[in-house]
């Protein structure tokens, strides 16, 4: 019986183990590809309410 245990143990440690492997490339690629989506996305809403902003400013210097 404390045989059966062992080997259980030793084929789910060894499991473990290979269900752990580095990133193949193409999955490097699309963490990379998501990292500097979201990048550009920040950017884009950053830059876009700068301009609503501006916009609101001017709007306000020609309301007067």
């Amino acid at each position: 019986m404390k045989r059966i245990y062992v080997i259980v143990f030793a084929t789910l440690l060894s499991a473990s183990v290979f269900s752990c492997k580095e990133k193949s490339a193409s999955e490097k690629l699309n963490d990379k590809m998501e990292k500097a989506g979201d990048e550009v996305k920040d950017k884009t809403e950053d830059v876009g309410d700068k301009a609503e902003d501006l916009g609101d400013k001017a709007e306000d210097k020609l309301d007067k």
